[in-house]
């Protein structure tokens, strides 16, 4: 019986290594806007995650938008303004499917709980993924996660490959820092037009639970 075994952290980052410049810039981005609108806006009030988190995620999608990073982007048929992406291994061998949320525990390790929607678990669980039978090639699930830092303001990101859970604790077989080397844009690329990633914004199930 086969039994999947996950790529390496080092393999992984290694693929994403294109378009991950682009999403450390959008949601860098982002946070900014949902700072300045918290303290143009809301300035003394205690922050609303949600909120905050929403328009955070509304600010990187218009600046991934805007880069010309996805190839279709429909931003009227995603709900509560999920970030959720595909993109193809090389050689054309299996597609990865990235979901980008807020970190938002105590305990860096720890990953967003499932929750109970059927498709968040089954996400989390890997299920129904295809496989060509080689232990980690085919298609993966990851979570890209933005962490904050104590102005509001994007601190670092981490990136995880989920292997299951419950509704309230997730399972990962890795979870990494991102390296900050692999997010920089060298200057001669950050006026050159953006490359075509062949990437296909997912559109979330309308009923499920709200992004993080």
């Amino acid at each position: 019986m086969h039994v999947r075994v996950a790529p390496p952290p080092e393999q992984i980052l290694a693929e994403l290594s294109s378009i991950l410049p682009h999403l450390q810039h959008s949601l860098e981005a982002g946070t900014a806007k949902a700072h300045l609108i918290w303290q143009q806006h809301y300035e003394g009030e205690e922050m609303d995650p949600w909120l905050y988190s929403n328009i955070t995620r509304h600010g990187a999608k218009k600046e991934l938008a805007l880069a010309g990073v996805f190839a279709d982007y429909d931003t009227d048929q995603l709900p509560f303004s999920g970030l959720s992406l595909h993109t193809p291994r090389p050689s054309e061998n299996g597609m990865l499917h990235i979901r980008i949320w807020k970190h938002g525990g105590a305990d860096w390790s720890e990953l967003p709980p499932p929750g109970t929607s059927g498709a968040r678990l089954d996400f989390f669980s890997q299920e129904g993924l295809a496989t060509d039978g080689i232990s980690s090639d085919g298609d993966w699930n990851l979570i890209l996660l933005w962490h904050l830092n104590s102005n509001g303001l994007l601190d670092s990101l981490s990136l995880a490959c989920p292997q299951g859970g419950n509704s309230y604790r997730a399972q990962y077989y890795w979870h990494v820092p991102v390296p900050p080397a692999i997010t920089m844009v060298p200057p001669a690329a950050q006026d050159a037009p953006a490359p075509d990633l062949n990437l296909v914004l997912n559109t979330p199930n309308v009923s499920e639970e709200p992004e993080e």
